[in-house]
């Protein structure tokens, strides 16, 4: 064979191994994710938290208190700010004790009681002869009205709990608590500051597991279905690696101008990696170099990207 063509080969070679950091000339670091996404093949796309939510309050309200900063870790119910409420806890503890109280039932069960023994009174009179049925039948009816009152005194003190329980909603809407477990993101707010209604507060995320939405080419959709794996290599520090995901969400319609199709690709995050990194998803398995840089646990290639940015 002509020299020159051996020689050729040979660059051509080294070139595609150098690319995928198969092989790099010694003391040299692999190459980087980003360095290496042309060859990867993959569909761009950020990725994002899989729960996502910015709180505020429905009304307008004077910030009272700021519990936690941005950054922190969050329990679902766990107080996040709250608002002035004086006002709205005063109105409670009132309502709470006319609810608590049940003086008017019993009133109202003193005056059946006494109409009871009236009436008793003239049915035992008219048995022995004496007494006027006038008499008798008013005590009936004034029996009658009297038992209607108990049951107006029992409806309003049920209505008096329900009000109680309005209050109380009122009141726990002065504090925002965390919707689930995560990370609070940002906080829009401080002690003293008068927020307007549904203004933003506190934005709170969940970023594990991850969340990808990659516009793939619509022909390598069909026949995937939600659990399928998907093939993710993010933009991190160190040499590139391939993370395995899962596919959960398919879009119902396909975009005829872009011939693409949206794809949701659930990423593990154990070792909370930011939401908005860049990726490239694969909806095939690499092959070829790619096949040995696949990390089939995401805590372990975690641990290498933070041992690669220490050592920079």
């Amino acid at each position: 064979m002509d020299p020159r063509r051996l020689a050729a080969a040979a660059v051509a070679s080294l070139a595609l191994s150098a690319l995928v950091g198969a092989g790099r000339p010694s003391g040299q670091p692999e190459r980087t994710a980003r360095e290496a996404e042309v060859d990867f093949g993959g569909v761009k796309a950020p990725s994002l938290p899989s729960r996502d939510s910015t709180m505020g309050f429905a009304f307008p309200a004077e910030v009272a208190e700021v519990v936690v900063r941005g950054g922190a870790s969050v329990k679902q119910g766990d107080i996040l700010v709250r608002a002035r409420d004086e006002e709205a806890r005063a109105q409670r503890d009132l309502q709470k004790l006319v609810a608590d109280s049940d003086l008017d039932v019993q009133r109202a069960q003193v005056a059946v009681d006494q109409a009871q023994v009236e009436f008793d009174a003239q049915v035992d009179l008219r048995n022995r002869g004496a007494g006027q049925k006038v008499e008798l039948d008013r005590a009936r009816t004034t029996l009658d009205a009297r038992k209607v009152e108990l049951e107006i005194a029992r409806l309003n003190r049920e209505q008096q709990v329900l009000t109680l329980r309005f209050r109380e909603a009122q009141l726990q809407r002065y504090t925002i608590l965390a919707p689930f477990d995560g990370r609070v993101d940002r906080v829009q707010a401080d002690v003293g500051e008068v927020k307007r209604d549904s203004e933003p507060v506190i934005r709170v995320v969940d970023t594990d597991p991850l969340w990808i939405d990659a516009n793939a080419p619509t022909l390598q959709t069909l026949g995937l279905r939600p659990g399928d794996p998907a093939w993710v290599l993010l933009d991190l520090p160190g040499a590139a690696r391939v993370y395995v995901g899962k596919i959960i969400e398919l879009g119902a319609d396909a975009d005829s101008a872009s011939n693409s199709r949206r794809v949701r690709v659930e990423l593990p995050n154990p070792k909370d990696w930011p939401s908005g990194l860049n990726t490239w998803v694969r909806l095939t398995e690499p092959t070829g170099p790619w096949a040995s840089r696949i990390v089939r646990n995401a805590a372990e290639g975690g641990a290498e990207a933070s041992a690669a940015e220490g050592s920079r």
